[in-house]
């Protein structure tokens, strides 16, 4: 679904007169030597301008005078209508995708002056309602028009937040585009914040028109419609300050953080969203899901990727996922590369879990594919990390002493001690398991050096010394160069 909001100034409709010249519904001669369109517009109905209470008719009397003269004289018909501002606009955003316009005229309560009152547009609004569904009949027009004094910021975002929560329930594949060239401050800057506090959510973008130029024709004094906008993500005004906190994030390998951050930034990030949304299920386990069809697959065919990385890179992508598909062993694999961003992130019982985990995984896919157990034992009893690491010594011909099996030992005496008392661990509690004669691991490169070459004594990479997840990894914060 993709919407666009205009709030209706008096300057935004304009109506073909019988001679072809158009007369703005807002030029009343009061500023910058505007002609007195107004004036004419009633002239044109065949009416005296008058007023009431003291107040001479304006914008929301001729509105409605218009658009009950469209229903009837024109027999629903709103042909002499011009959108001034607006009709570029929505003619190329309609082509674009555009599903949705909503129209948001002012209606201001009795109790505001009848001055202001007078300058109301939601009669202008369905007018402009009127045009769009004449002229796009595919397009949804819908006129919101609440009554709030213009001025009151707090009655207009209470109406605002409430009509956007309705008006977004449900829908996850969502636009906005707003467009407040003709409003009042109040409820122009009340749309602007409200749609910032969506770019979390959505796509949002402002729609600015170009002021046709000149106004009005020099000699009919005919009013000009623009032939020009700007597109501007909202999401830009923030990226200065939100760059450096999904570079962050990229980097301790907070991948859910960074798709919820990059969510604003579609419109120049979009492959690199849609990456951090693939990278957030490796952490949270679902290797398998990640590697679906529609999963990380799906976005390694997307054709504006293409544009953005080497073909041989590409290449290279494509095939190892269709081969870590296929492959509990090289699925299992790439879970190395996050225990390195667990480590990195300072997460070190979490790291050395999800550690303990590949190895116990490794010596179990090695032992189905080499049978150390027979369907009689598998029946009686599942396997368990000791049983594993035993069978595997005895398998490779290696004692059950010495260093290599007291550090297996080690380790799963660690896992155990950190699962039944919910021990924490620290950077040097994991070091000590490695530390021998030669060398100790003292921090987290090392640290994660020692823990892949024990994993490789199991089983050797088969994708070799980078991980899919790691090239991905880098690749992403590439693109924050």
């Amino acid at each position: 679904m993709r919407t666009l909001i205009i709030t209706v100034g008096t300057r935004q409709v304009g109506w073909r007169c019988a001679d072809r010249t158009v007369c703005c519904f807002g030029a009343d001669g009061d500023r910058n030597e505007h002609p007195r369109h107004t004036d004419r517009l009633y002239t044109e109905l065949g009416i005296q301008r008058g007023s009431q209470d003291g107040q001479v008719w304006s914008v929301k009397d001729l509105g409605q005078r218009y658009y009950d003269h469209c229903l009837q004289a024109l027999a629903g018909r709103f042909d002499p209508v011009e959108l001034l501002l607006d009709h570029e606009v929505i003619d190329r955003q309609y082509s674009q995708g555009l599903t949705h316009v909503v129209l948001w005229g002012t209606r201001q309560p009795d109790t505001t002056a009848a001055s202001y009152r007078s300058r109301d547009t939601h009669w202008l609004a369905h007018l402009m309602a009127g045009k769009i569904r004449q002229t796009w009949p595919e397009l949804t027009a819908e006129v919101f028009e609440p009554v709030v004094a213009a001025n009151d910021r707090s009655a207009i975002r209470h109406a605002l937040e409430g009509f956007l929560v309705e008006h977004t329930k449900g829908i996850d594949d969502f636009t906005l585009l707003i467009q407040t060239k003709g409003a009042v401050p109040a409820i122009a800057q009340s749309l602007e914040i409200c749609a910032a506090g969506l770019v979390r959510q959505y796509p949002v973008f402002q729609v600015v028109p170009t002021e046709p130029e000149p106004l009005y024709a020099r000699e009919t004094q005919s009013a000009s419609r623009s032939q020009h906008h700007q597109v501007i993500s909202i999401g830009e005004y923030f990226w200065p300050i939100e760059r450096l906190r999904i570079v962050s994030a990229w980097q301790q390998g907070n991948f859910q953080a960074a798709a919820l951050w990059l969510m604003a930034h579609q419109d120049r990030h979009r492959q690199l969203y849609r990456l951090a949304q693939h990278l957030s299920l490796a952490t949270n386990w679902q290797i398998e899901a990640l590697f679906k069809p529609q999963g990380i697959a799906q976005w390694l065919q997307a054709g504006s990727l293409a544009e953005l990385v080497e073909p041989e890179q590409l290449g290279v992508w494509q095939d190892q996922s269709k081969e870590i598909r296929h492959s509990p062993l090289a699925q299992t694999w790439e879970t190395s590369f996050l225990i390195y961003l667990l480590l990195r992130q300072g997460n070190y019982t979490d790291a050395f879990m999800r550690f303990a985990q590949t190895l116990e995984r490794l010596l179990y896919l090695r032992s189905q594919s080499e049978q150390w157990f027979s369907d009689d034992e598998l029946k009686k009893r599942h396997p368990g990390f000791k049983q594993l690491i035993d069978s595997w010594f005895q398998v490779q011909g290696r004692p059950l002493k010495g260093a290599l099996y007291n550090r297996f030992d080690g380790i799963r005496n660690a896992r155990n001690q950190a699962v039944h008392q919910a021990k924490a661990m620290t950077l040097k509690d994991l070091c000590r398991l490695w530390k021998d004669r030669s060398r100790t691991p003292t921090d987290v490169e090392s640290l994660h050096s020692a823990m892949v070459t024990t994993l490789k004594h199991i089983s050797p990479p088969p994708l070799g010394s980078m991980s899919f997840l790691e090239s991905l990894y880098h690749w992403g914060l590439s693109q924050f160069r």
